[in-house]
């Protein structure tokens, strides 16, 4: 099982590590805590990344019509 850091997260987003640690605390990122430290299963953050878009599941990979509505599936 891989894992990953807050900063590692925060890098790759180009967000603050406060803003990671912030998600951690709420929930919004599921981690572990052992001692001081957090720690993120990949798979968790894959999650994540996939559950917070602007776009619908349903329509992921669709290309918008040409009013800017996405499609009827």
């Amino acid at each position: 099982m891989a894992y990953i850091t807050p900063e590692e997260i925060a890098e790759e987003l180009r967000v603050s590590v406060k803003a990671v640690y912030t998600w951690l605390r709420k929930g919004t990122v599921r981690g572990i805590k052992v001692g001081k430290v957090w720690r993120i299963r990949r798979a968790d953050y894959d999650y994540f990344l996939e559950n917070h878009t602007n776009i619908p599941p349903s329509h992921k990979g669709q290309k918008k019509s040409v009013r800017g509505k996405l499609p009827e599936t």
